[in-house]
């Protein structure tokens, strides 16, 4: 591959979209090749990347922010400025939902003028209502060849950082999103070329094993980063030795059990799947001051639930980095919110039996679990205190919720685990079939896409009492890509850095029926100063039986307020503490 300098060139403009009359033709044209009969839906919308005013949410509970909630209005429809039709034939929904991913997506054309099928009621790229506006024009023509490192006329450059267990899973699965995204979305001519890297050093833990991790990154000339496939403290240190020399990066889930990753300011061409540690403890004292403080710890053991609460913080010190707690703190001393601190060391049972003997003996009735995991240890030293706090996650440590309290917890913490609720940013936790704990993954838009391109992969093998790889890792790599691929497609064919983040944070996500069913899925998009793919959040309850039950359900599940309802900052209800454990909700 021919290797050029690095540097940021400006890149030429996103391709106008055609004349109204030259639209309606080629749309007539489409529509008797691509469905018999035509379809009576509305005119298509599509999105070019200019910067524009956020829409409102309609419904409180449903965020609209990105785009259209269930109910909203959604961020592009037929007529308003910036929305004009592209020639593109929407495919027939009369339910209003996500089209049928087997329908037919390209039309089979390079000539000019040749169209490829949209998506959602013509607002998204492909079947995912996570995709971005629908770019239906097939390009054709000089793409102009190298624009940028990593970028030749034929192929884009992306490298993933990989090692551990289950390698060739992982890749097997990276590799079939990538041909998704080929099939589904503008790339101007040029392939996903997927490079995995390993680690030339023996070590890739802590600043100076993940510095060297980033060199050799940095040596397979990429223009797109993923974040390793492990994490550690030195995450920081990988992405600042990336964006020092130019290369894009995204980040998955790492900063969500990690202090080193407080937030993305200083992170020059870095975009999160998830919020940071920073934006999630904004959140949570959002839900503190608007639905949990003055009233009693309801959700606790004997021993707290007649009185009003008092919040502790609890921190825990891994590897001399803990979580910053300001945003959180900073907003209960706006609203008057009690609370004390207290800060343990991240492995050692003893001084977090300590650091909780403190908070009982401070009159704590409701623990904010600062940490990286809601850990096994935390649970079970509450246990030899006899102490039955509430336990609030924050929504930063999706981790813990989502794999560590579910495998890691034992037995004996089943008491503290019917006190656990909070937020999580995280996509809500499938159903669960019958028989050795199987998730039903095909609630989740990523499943359907890595079944379409390998139909025989083996995954997952189990549900919740293991995988042979984790979902919310294989979520992570297909979201990043997502991200990817939605800036590469609108910055045109002269791609570089500049373009690549000039597209992002102008597009329009248009998020059909977030937080719906089937997909539940959290709304997304970016900003001129947000650069965080998920921004909302499901609140949810703990439902933890009395014995573990090893073979099906491990420890219990989650139960989510209003079925997984998306609650995007600033639109928390003041209502939802009689929302957790309401046993008439049931548990989705």
């Amino acid at each position: 591959m021919t290797q050029t300098p690095r540097g940021r060139r400006t890149g030429r403009s996103v391709p106008a979209v055609y004349g109204g009359v030259s639209v309606l033709l080629i749309i007539g044209v489409l529509a008797l090749a691509l469905v018999t009969p035509p379809p009576s839906t509305p005119p298509m919308a599509a999105v070019a990347p200019a910067p524009q005013e956020q829409v409102e949410a309609e419904r409180i509970e449903q965020t609209s922010r990105f785009g259209e909630g269930d109910g909203g209005t959604g961020d592009c429809q037929p007529g308003d400025p910036g929305c004009e039709g592209v020639g593109v034939q929407p495919t027939e929904d009369p339910a209003g939902g996500a089209d049928d991913p087997g329908d037919p997506q390209v039309v089979e054309s390079s000539a000019p003028g040749a169209l490829r099928r949209c998506y959602n009621r013509g607002l998204t790229q492909s079947p995912d209502p996570q995709s971005p506006p629908c770019k239906a024009e097939v390009f054709a023509g000089d793409n102009g060849g190298a624009t940028s490192s990593g970028v030749t006329a034929t192929a884009i450059r992306i490298a993933i950082p990989m090692r551990g267990d289950n390698q060739e899973t992982y890749e097997q699965a990276i590799r079939a999103f990538a041909r998704h995204f080929e099939s589904y979305y503008e790339l101007y001519g040029r392939t996903l070329d997927i490079a995995f890297v390993a680690a030339s050093t023996g070590t890739t833990s802590g600043v100076e094993g993940r510095r060297a991790w980033a060199r050799d990154v940095i040596d397979v000339d990429p223009f797109a980063a993923l974040e390793p496939a492990t994490r550690s403290t030195g995450d920081i240190a990988f992405y600042r030795q990336l964006a020092e020399v130019g290369v894009v990066a995204t980040m998955g889930d790492s900063m969500q059990g990690t202090a080193s990753i407080p937030s993305l300011r200083g992170l020059q061409g870095v975009w999160s799947v998830f919020p940071t540690s920073e934006e999630a403890l904004q959140a949570a004292g959002e839900v503190v001051c608007t639905a949990l403080a003055g009233r009693p710890a309801a959700h606790g053991g004997a021993d707290v639930s007649d009185l009003e609460r008092v919040f502790g913080l609890l921190q825990l010190d891994q590897d001399g980095e803990r979580v910053p707690t300001a945003p959180l703190t900073n907003r209960m001393d706006a609203c008057g919110a009690p609370y004390v601190e207290a800060i343990a060391t991240y492995a050692d049972d003893a001084s977090i039996e300590a650091a909780l003997r403190s908070l009982r003996e401070d009159g704590v009735t409701t623990v904010l679990c600062a940490c990286a995991n809601f850990q096994d240890n935390v649970s079970t030293a509450a246990d030899r205190l006899e102490w039955t706090p509430e336990w609030f996650l924050p929504g930063f440590n999706d981790a813990g919720v989502s794999s560590g309290v579910t495998r890691n917890h034992s037995a004996t913490t089943h008491e503290q685990l019917q006190h656990t609720f909070g937020i999580t940013a995280q996509l809500r936790r499938p159903e669960v079939v019958s028989g050795g704990g199987r998730e039903r993954f095909e609630e989740q838009y990523w499943y359907t896409a890595l079944l379409e391109q390998d139909p025989d992969i083996t995954f997952p093998e189990q549900g919740l009492t293991g995988t042979s790889i984790r979902a919310r890792h294989v979520y992570a790599h297909y979201a990043q890509l997502l991200i990817l691929v939605s800036g590469i497609q609108w910055a045109g064919p002269d791609l570089t850095p500049t373009a690549f983040e000039d597209a992002l944070t102008s597009l329009r996500f248009a998020n059909p029926g977030v937080g719906a069913a089937p997909w539940f899925q959290p709304g997304v998009g970016f900003g001129p100063s947000d650069r965080t793919f998920n921004s909302d959040y499901a609140a949810f309850w703990w439902d933890a039986p009395a014995v573990a039950d090893t073979n099906q359900i491990k420890n219990g599940r989650m139960c989510y307020v209003a079925a997984g309802t998306r609650y995007a900052p600033g639109v928390f209800p003041s209502d939802l503490d009689h929302r957790f454990f309401d046993p008439a909700a049931g548990c989705r």
